[in-house]
């Protein structure tokens, strides 16, 4: 099987917005949803960040390596994509428990992109980064980042 750049993203994205959201209140709001943002950046533009958790995943990178026979017609390659994860977690000042919540989501993430299923049979997922944190400006939030490193076959051919 052979997969693609935009379905490796697209993977992750659903595993993403698939994750349970138990226990991961923000404030008032006890049972928040997971909501897609295609920029990264617009995560701290989100007006409604209190009941998502807004995320976004970007491919950082990829490395193509020929694994054919070099052949111009479907020349098979090994790709090693670097896929970053980035969310926006609502946090109470100086509320250490909040910071707890952001890591147990960060967790619940990489649990659900590692849960093992039909598409791992094309992507070898190993996480890079699963919790780095960075307190927004404004304050009231934190962007936690997360990086996996993925290996899959794809053809390029014409």
């Amino acid at each position: 099987m052979a997969g693609t750049l935009s379905e490796l993203r697209t993977f992750f994205a659903t595993r993403i917005a698939a994750t349970s959201t138990s226990g991961l209140g923000q404030g008032s709001i006890t049972t928040p949803t997971w909501k897609q943002e295609r920029s990264p950046f617009a995560l701290l533009d989100e007006p409604k960040a209190r009941t998502h958790l807004a995320f976004s995943c970007q491919i950082a990178d990829a490395i193509f390596t020929d694994a054919g026979d070099g052949s111009s017609t479907a020349s098979r390659y090994v790709v090693e994509a670097s896929v970053a994860v980035l969310f926006l977690y609502r946090i109470r000042a100086s509320r250490q428990a909040d910071v707890d919540k952001a890591a147990d989501a960060a967790e619940a993430v990489a649990r659900s992109i590692m849960t093992l299923g039909t598409e791992d049979r094309e992507y070898m997922i190993l996480p890079d980064l699963l919790f780095s944190p960075t307190l927004t400006d404004d304050g009231e939030a934190l962007l936690v980042e997360q990086r996996y490193r993925v290996r899959f076959d794809s053809t390029i051919g014409t």
